[in-house]
């Protein structure tokens, strides 16, 4: 992946990260898309969209990772998850397209993940994130 587009994800994830269950939701719609795929994920999003403690968490990740997608592909700027899910049918059909949005979702789910874990993660002692060089 190149830089630009690594530096991408992680600044989508970055925009993300505060909010309450995001390392969950992250976690469990990178799972989808590694079993499924982008069609999958962003319906597993819509899903829990619709389950009030998920609400916030979900609709801010699905609205980053298809504005991540939306920036890469040149996708039209939409918000309702039917017409979404449609543009992601039709991204489908180029299969190098598909295997590149897949890619970049999971990295944005990754690093996300991560921002979630080091938000919650205590510094020990001297002030260091667990993990961090000494």
């Amino acid at each position: 992946m190149s830089p630009d587009l690594d530096l991408a994800c992680a600044r989508v994830a970055a925009a993300v990260r505060a909010l309450e269950n995001v390392e969950d939701l992250s976690t469990a719609a990178a799972a989808v898309l590694a079993q499924n795929g982008p069609y999958a994920c962003f319906l597993y999003l819509s899903t829990q969209m619709k389950r009030q403690k998920q609400r916030e968490a979900a609709e801010a990740i699905h609205s980053a990772a298809f504005g991540l997608l939306r920036d890469q592909f040149g996708l039209p700027d939409l918000t309702e998850p039917r017409q979404i899910q449609d543009e992601l049918a039709a991204l489908s059909a180029d299969l190098e397209k598909l295997l590149l949005a897949k890619a970049l979702l999971a990295h944005m789910l990754m690093y996300l993940r991560y921002h979630a874990k080091a938000k919650r993660t205590p510094p020990d002692r001297a002030g260091r994130q667990p993990g961090a060089h000494r």
